[in-house]
């Protein structure tokens, strides 16, 4: 069993998980007052800032950097929770797969097939999923716009069966530009963030110091927070991915679509 303790960053809780092998198929998380899986019936809407899942009591957010990390290293895990949030650690998932035995390549990650192309549209984002050849190797994209000094255009692909999870994506911080923070703490999010475990961008760059860990780290973020959200479905879609303003919202709605179209 795994344990790890922090803070949530939308509430400011804190909070302690114990992860453990599971039996049966998927992920699961169990709370003082009962159980909720990880799955797609299971998602509820909280503004487009995390992912949160509920079923009957029980409610718990921010799930998708621990889901990442699960999926892409031990996708068949319960995960006792303490609190209402997962805790944010640092920002990304690097100290989950730190901290989680060394999975096999038979564990990782399973791959779902699709039967059907998707295109989603949401919002300014859109959400293109195109099916690929059993031999063909799958490809993830995303693409930022942010109309910022400090950011512009990012792209990142990464290859979800093929590319190294925990040295490309799970580093990846959360982030936030400058001028957004204020916004933030007058919504009662970001109750827990700072700077030790979230990217802030200024006009000028990062305000953290040491800079960014990547010169596209945000981009590889929302591949970390995509993952996570993909996970719901038990596993990763073995098809090319392409999505533009990529963001929890538009990532719901594919998972949703996806486990339609099942």
């Amino acid at each position: 069993m795994i344990a790890f303790f922090g803070s949530g960053i939308h509430t400011g809780i804190c909070a302690d998980i114990r992860i453990e092998p599971r039996t049966g198929e998927g992920i699961e998380f169990v709370a003082q007052n009962g159980r909720v899986p990880a799955c797609p019936a299971c998602l509820t809407e909280t503004g487009g800032r995390s992912t949160t899942l509920e079923s009957g009591p029980v409610r718990i957010r921010t799930v998708e950097h621990l889901l990442a990390a699960l999926i892409c290293t031990r996708p068949h895990a319960t995960v006792h929770v303490s609190g209402p949030e997962i805790p944010i650690l640092d920002g990304s998932a690097a100290p989950f797969v730190a901290g989680l035995p060394q999975a096999t390549d038979s564990a990782v990650p399973p791959r779902l097939s699709c039967r059907r192309e998707i295109r989603i549209a949401r919002n300014g984002s859109v959400a293109v999923l195109s099916l690929c050849e059993r031999d063909e190797e799958p490809a993830y994209t995303v693409v930022l716009d942010y109309a910022h000094p400090a950011m512009g255009d990012l792209t990142f692909t990464f290859r979800p069966f093929a590319d190294d999870f925990a040295t490309q994506v799970a580093p990846a911080r959360t982030f936030a530009l400058e001028e957004e923070v204020p916004d933030l703490f007058r919504q009662g999010l970001a109750a827990g963030g700072g700077l030790h475990n979230a990217l802030v961008i200024g006009r000028d760059g990062p305000l953290n110091p040491g800079g960014m860990r990547f010169s596209n780290e945000p981009a590889r973020h929302k591949m970390l927070d995509l993952l996570g959200d993909l996970a719901l479905l038990g596993a990763l879609p073995h098809a090319h991915l392409r999505i533009e303003k990529p963001g929890h919202g538009i990532h719901h709605a594919l998972v949703r679509s996806i486990a339609a179209s099942l």
